[in-house]
């Protein structure tokens, strides 16, 4: 019987959309990616770090300065998104003022 490893590879690569490239196809191993991956990072230089997802702690594989998985960067890309542009706004000035206190030695 066949130990099953947490967040292991699966061993046969999911379904992909129409004209969609398989990571089977882009990994240099050819080891099927998982759904937490981000297979577009993988051809670069800096594509294949192995990271902890920052909100839900699964592996996943993919350019060094992620720090989240894919299911987690979609989910906050699609909330983003269901953002007015008001909302939007009020969140950059939000951002700005806090990376302006952060250079601010006054703040400190």
């Amino acid at each position: 019987m066949k130990e099953v490893i947490p967040n292991s590879k699966p061993d046969k690569a999911p379904p992909t959309k129409s004209g969609e490239v398989s990571g089977a196809e882009i990994c240099s191993d050819n080891l099927p990616p998982r759904v937490h991956d981000y297979i577009e990072d993988f051809p670069h230089e800096n594509g294949r770090y192995s990271h902890q997802c920052v909100e839900c702690n699964t592996m996943f594989e993919g350019h060094k300065r992620r720090r989240t998985c894919k299911v987690c960067g979609d989910k906050n890309q699609q909330a983003w998104n269901a953002l007015s542009e008001d909302e939007k706004q009020k969140r950059y000035a939000e951002i700005k003022d806090w990376m302006g206190n952060q250079n601010d030695p006054a703040e400190s």
